[in-house]
């Protein structure tokens, strides 16, 4: 007698780990989806904002690349000259100023037109022009650094955006394939608590009849 109902019971109780089992198994799968969702949505918005932050950098690498295309055009003679010919008062007071004291000396010597005058003419050009050209110069090198710094953090900011959003993929997935081997290995544990519940209901229903035939029921 007290077998069969302690048949019985196992039966129940096996049907109830089934039961729970089954919830518990549900409840991982949700749980995996729902960490991965997360990532994918964290990763969304990281990528969002790397590219908000790249954005940042936009106007000091275009007047880097302005600074490199004019730099590229004064790295000839033909270029240097063509920005001294522009209207540069600083060039040419300073120019004006060396031609006069060459005049004045060349008068007194009487060699106005010879020919180391004419060179000293040519000297003084270039005296004039080389300060010019070197602070113009520096001036383009500091753009085209500026602009080669914004474009460097832009390249970091999208290398180190792409790895921390493929990480939080990753992880999100990894929470996904746990949540389903969750749920797989809760039904294994349920349905081996069924097959022990349905086994117990029958040596209850063998207890059952052997005490039917001692009593002769």
């Amino acid at each position: 007698m007290l077998g069969a109902i302690g048949g019985v019971l196992g039966a129940v109780g096996g049907i109830g780990s089934y039961l729970s089992n089954r919830k518990a198994g549900k409840n991982f799968e949700k749980a995996g989806a729902y960490q991965e969702a997360e990532a994918n949505k964290a990763a969304e918005e990281l990528a969002s904002q790397s590219t908000e932050s790249q954005a940042l950098f936009n106007p000091y690498a275009e007047f880097g690349q302005q600074g490199l295309t004019q730099m590229q055009g004064m790295l000839t003679p033909e270029g240097e000259a063509a920005y001294i010919s522009q209207n540069n008062p600083m060039f040419k007071a300073a120019l004006q100023n060396m031609n006069d004291q060459t005049a004045t000396a060349a008068a007194i010597s009487g060699r106005s037109m010879a020919g180391d005058t004419m060179n000293s003419y040519l000297s003084n050009w270039q005296a004039a022009a080389l300060p010019l050209l070197q602070n113009r110069q520096n001036m383009l090198m500091n753009a085209v650094n500026t602009g080669q710094g914004a474009v460097s953090n832009q390249a970091n900011i999208g290398m180190q955006g792409t790895q921390i959003a493929q990480d939080y993929r990753t992880s999100g997935a990894a929470a996904r394939a746990a949540g389903m081997v969750g749920r797989a290995n809760a039904g294994l544990a349920g349905t081996a608590g069924l097959f022990k519940g349905l086994s117990s209901l029958g040596g209850a229903a063998d207890n059952a009849g052997g005490f039917k035939k001692l009593f002769g029921g």
